[in-house]
């Protein structure tokens, strides 16, 4: 077998999948479903809970954040060894839970072990499961779901999970992986996606996304974002689907004079007031 042979053969593979993903995905087009964010509406999505006055992605964190009026939540997805989908940032344990490991060598149970860190302190938090984390949020926020593992398996978990918490209204699935989220959306076309790191000089993306498996959200870094990004989303009508992070209260006023509505927002208490104007 030749190279020009296998060099043919592997053209061929990558015709027909292309043709596999654009006709499944219904063409090219634009997606006009509306997704759980509303339009029209200033949404602040607290990052990793409030993280300036809590442990990171914690049950006490996330319940302030109801006390405090958020509509919407940010977390992080990663796995454990032994296949567990769980909340948690880093694939190092060594700033939250103080122990030199990484999270994919460790098994769902030793967690039970660790206490989450506030600030190098020990809070009374533990890691919690993506299960529990459901049963405590689905109803009482929109939940942007950053997913750290973008593999097939993990998909296949967020599906199933997401079904069996009934909570596919109100998640939206994360991801700088494409093709994590179309296969996503070939598993269950109802379920909302966000594709991250749309940064500015990227959006030539757009148009070459499929119509049933664009993201239903496109998001990126404040610090990303510029005026012909702004214009492009205008144009396309995709501003209000438009999410971004890295604002605090040194930029949201920028953020909000550029016609963006929804903030990934790393919140302290000089933004309250703004908070509860926007309620």
């Amino acid at each position: 077998m030749n190279f020009r042979f296998l060099l043919l053969m592997l053209g061929s593979f990558i015709l027909v999948l292309a043709l596999f993903v654009i006709l499944t995905g219904g063409g090219f087009g634009t997606n006009s479903r509306t997704g759980p964010l509303e339009i029209n509406k200033i949404t602040f999505i607290a990052h990793r809970g409030l993280y300036n006055y809590y442990a990171e992605n914690s049950l006490e964190g996330y319940e302030r954040c109801e006390e405090m009026g958020f509509d919407a939540i940010e977390t992080d997805i990663r796995v454990t060894k032994d296949r567990h989908l769980i909340v948690f940032h880093d694939d190092s344990t060594s700033r939250l839970l103080k122990k030199h490991s990484l999270i994919e060598q460790l098994n769902y149970a030793d967690l039970d072990n660790y206490n989450l860190h506030f600030h190098g302190t020990p809070t009374q938090n533990k890691v919690l499961s993506l299960d529990l984390f459901l049963q405590n949020f689905k109803q009482k926020f929109t939940i942007y779901l950053d997913n750290k593992v973008n593999k097939k398996w993990v998909a296949d978990s967020l599906v199933m999970k997401l079904k069996i918490a009934g909570a596919e209204n109100s998640v939206i699935i994360a991801s700088s992986n494409l093709l994590f989220l179309a296969y996503i959306k070939y598993k269950d076309k109802n379920l909302y996606t966000v594709l991250e790191g749309f940064d500015a000089g990227k959006e030539w993306i757009f148009h070459f996304i499929p119509k049933y498996y664009k993201p239903d959200y496109y998001s990126s870094f404040m610090s990303k974002v510029n005026e012909e990004q702004i214009n492009f989303l205008r144009k396309n009508n995709i501003l209000d689907r438009k999410i971004v992070y890295g604002v605090d209260s040194s930029n949201v006023n920028a953020v909000l004079k550029a016609g963006i509505q929804h903030m990934i927002i790393d919140f302290d208490s000089s933004l309250t007031s703004l908070l509860h104007e926007h309620l």
